[in-house]
């Protein structure tokens, strides 16, 4: 199972918690938009799992090479020749 979601860390002195055991807890500042893939992270109580982190950067120029990917669906769009401009004259 794969759950992502943008979040960031609070500006607060707790963010990040290290016990005396070798324990470390992160608290996350999570949006309101991200909270579906969020809230997947409930079935994971109790378990251990990976925690990989992108930042933004990243995340954004991702998101524009797929956005650049032409899809499978669209057709190439004809080049329109000459469009809006005058014919030129042919020299005699």
């Amino acid at each position: 199972m794969e759950i992502s979601f943008i979040a960031s860390l609070p500006d607060i002195q707790s963010a990040i918690l290290i016990s005396g055991d070798g324990a470390t807890r992160l608290k996350l500042d999570i949006p309101e938009s991200e909270l579906p893939e969020a809230i997947k992270l409930v079935m994971l109580k109790g378990t251990a799992f990976r925690v990989s982190i992108n930042d933004q950067i990243t995340i954004k120029h991702r998101e524009k090479r797929e956005e650049d990917k032409p899809k499978l669906s669209q057709k190439p769009k004809a080049v329109q020749k000459g469009r809006g401009q005058k014919p030129k004259r042919q020299a005699n």
